[in-house]
């Protein structure tokens, strides 16, 4: 027998969509030889990675069949939503409606009565949770956080237009979070932590100077010298080879620091490193107030397909 919840509730959908994509149903979980079509699993993970869960009619036919006729577009919403029930549900009694579909003709979703547990979900919640806390608590919340993101939003999905925008926000957010993570770990005296999302962060990011000068920091800071300067060498490369130009004059000095700290007592690497995190940037007069909130709304806009104009003023 199918499985189902308690209460005659339906069990809940879970899935991972930061990095491979992975469904389950309850218990089971949804193998590739589940889907029949592709059409039908971009549907579901385009419900899914949406706010909500749903989306008016026509803007999934036209995120999902953008360049079809509208009646041939129509008729592959109507094969893909059945064949989503079926993998869904496969003991759905035909004629029965689903326990995770809503399709009408104004709306296409997952029912409000449906449970749907996502990683995407968690990961924001976990960065909510670390920026409402402080000293301890905060790095370990953070660090909880950023474990679940596993890379980027559905990577397969990678030419789909309405992957774009969520997926350079929660880019965007995961690189604040690693580099925040990587300045309280380097003032608590532990700068080894940070290094292993700072290098998965540049892996995806190969021209990240401002990433690669904070793992710089981290890896001299805990005495690991050579790896440091070693990593510049491989940004020199990335950026030669990738946008044909030269390291920033800060990436550069650091790293000259760093080759002139190589006869200093380890003892003092720490300090030395960390007490000049923005070498040749100067102080500023006055203090700023900081505009973190509206600068991540204005790249959300930026990214969004549906803003045909963002104006800035003040």
């Amino acid at each position: 027998m199918a499985e189902s919840g308690q209460r005659g509730t339906p069990p809940p959908i879970r899935a991972a969509l930061l990095g491979q994509a992975r469904i389950s149903v309850g218990t089971r979980p949804i193998t590739d030889d589940d889907w029949l079509r592709r059409n039908v699993r971009s549907l579901l993970l385009l419900l899914l990675a949406t706010p909500g869960h749903r989306l008016p009619r026509d803007r999934v036919l036209d995120l999902l069949w953008p360049e079809a006729e509208p009646k041939r577009a129509t008729n592959a919403l109507y094969v893909a939503l059945h064949g989503l029930r079926r993998v869904l549900e496969p003991e759905l009694d035909v004629g029965r409606a689903s326990a995770y579909i809503e399709s009408g003709a104004e709306i296409v979703g997952l029912r409000a009565g449906a449970s749907v547990s996502l990683d995407v979900d968690a990961f924001e919640a976990g960065l909510a949770s670390a920026a409402s806390a402080s000293g301890e608590e905060r790095r370990a919340r953070l660090r909880e956080a950023l474990a679940l993101y596993r890379g980027d939003l559905l990577p397969d999905e990678a030419y789909a237009d309405w992957a774009v925008a969520p997926r350079e926000r929660l880019r965007r957010r995961y690189r604040r979070a690693v580099l925040d993570l990587a300045d309280m770990d380097v003032t608590a005296g532990e700068p080894e932590k940070v290094v292993p999302l700072l290098e998965h962060l540049l892996e995806m990011e190969r021209t990240d100077e401002v990433a690669r000068r904070t793992l710089m920091r981290a890896l001299a800071a805990a005495g690991q010298r050579d790896e440091a300067v070693e990593w510049y060498r491989r940004g020199s490369d990335a950026l030669h080879d990738e946008l044909g130009v030269e390291p920033e004059d800060a990436t550069r000095i650091l790293a000259d620091e760093i080759r002139a700290l190589a006869s200093a007592p380890a003892a003092l690497l720490p300090t030395a490193i960390a007490i000049r995190p923005q070498a040749n940037v100067p102080a500023p007069p006055n203090a700023l107030v900081g505009r973190a909130r509206e600068v991540e709304g204005l790249q959300d806009l930026l990214f969004d397909r549906d803003v045909r104009l963002v104006t800035v003023t003040g």
